[in-house]
């Protein structure tokens, strides 16, 4: 038994039965289904119509919208205002070499 992982801590972990677990925490709710199954429906769809030839005429939603994605399509100040930086530093270069 060298080379072994310990698992004697897992011993006196109290493992409850299955009934006690209320039955709310099976069932999914709309926040669930709207988070993590509705996604993953369509991501396995997605990946259904681009490998199984059969099955790629059918239509897949292929963006899928989040929580942030109202606020993900605004254009960011510090987006805008590294665009500006960038942009000076190129003159700033184009009028060195220039005048070297």
């Amino acid at each position: 038994m060298k080379n072994r992982i310990p698992t004697s801590h897992l011993d006196s972990i109290c493992v409850k039965p299955a009934t006690s677990i209320p039955i709310d925490t099976l069932i999914v709710n709309s926040v669930i289904k709207k988070q993590i199954y509705d996604p993953l429906v369509n991501t396995t769809a997605q990946i259904i119509t681009d490998n199984v030839l059969v099955a790629q005429e059918a239509s897949v939603q292929t963006h899928i919208e989040h929580y942030y994605s109202e606020q993900s399509k605004l254009k960011s100040e510090m987006e805008s205002n590294l665009l500006v930086t960038l942009s000076c530093l190129v003159y700033l270069y184009c009028f060195r070499t220039m005048h070297l």
